[in-house]
């Protein structure tokens, strides 16, 4: 699932005018995780946070120093009806942050902190119907430890497997399209499986077969 796979993918065009982007725009390895070392940061500040500062207010502050399990004991029970509608609370506002954030023009903040955006095949926010793909993917590849980010170091456009899948890349945000280019539709096998992936290539290129073609 790599562009550097020795596979040979079956590729179909589809003529749609699009900007096409040099491999030096998209978001380094290093950068997606430090992105995604942020905003796994943030996420547990948000979902927490909540809790612990509700916590925190009804809890004297004489017995702050208590031992670990002691104090985790006087904050449940200080927290008392309110765990609940806190835990549902906090999870909406995790999940509106990684979720819903990453589609807007400002982004996450590791996307701020480290100026990059995520881009469809048209360089626009994707569609909902591939960022809605894109998230269903991230959902099933958290148990997966990170270990799929290990691909954004192996390809030219440094996409994970969520992104290949849905469609997705990031980009800086600053990025400039190098001309004009077409969408492409490869087949490829997952697994035994035949997945078809969307990728960008310049126009030229296609003109350029065309030319090799004729003669």
């Amino acid at each position: 699932m790599s562009d550097d796979s020795n596979s040979s993918p079956a590729v179909h065009e589809s003529y749609e005018p699009v900007p096409y982007y040099a491999p030096r725009a998209y978001a380094s390895g290093p950068r997606r995780v430090i992105a995604l070392l942020i905003d796994l940061f943030m996420t547990g500040l948000i979902f927490w946070g909540p809790y612990f500062s509700v916590a925190a207010s009804r809890v004297p502050k004489e017995l702050w120093d208590s031992p670990p399990a002691k104090l985790r004991r006087l904050q449940r029970e200080a927290v008392g009806d309110l765990h609940v509608p806190l835990i549902c609370g906090s999870l909406a506002l995790a999940a509106a942050y990684q979720v819903l954030l990453r589609k807007t023009r400002i982004g996450t903040l590791g996307y701020f902190v480290m100026r990059i955006k995520l881009v469809g095949p048209d360089g626009q926010s994707p569609d909902w119907h591939s960022y809605a793909k894109r998230v269903l993917i991230c959902f099933a590849e958290i148990f997966s430890i990170g270990l799929v980010y290990v691909m954004c170091f192996k390809n030219k456009k440094h996409q994970a497997l969520h992104d290949q899948l849905a469609g997705t890349w990031l980009i800086k945000r600053r990025a400039k399209p190098e001309g004009p280019g077409r969408i492409i539709y490869k087949t490829r096998l997952l697994g035994v499986y035949p997945v078809t992936l969307i990728d960008v290539e310049p126009e030229s290129a296609g003109m350029d077969a065309g030319d090799t073609s004729a003669a």
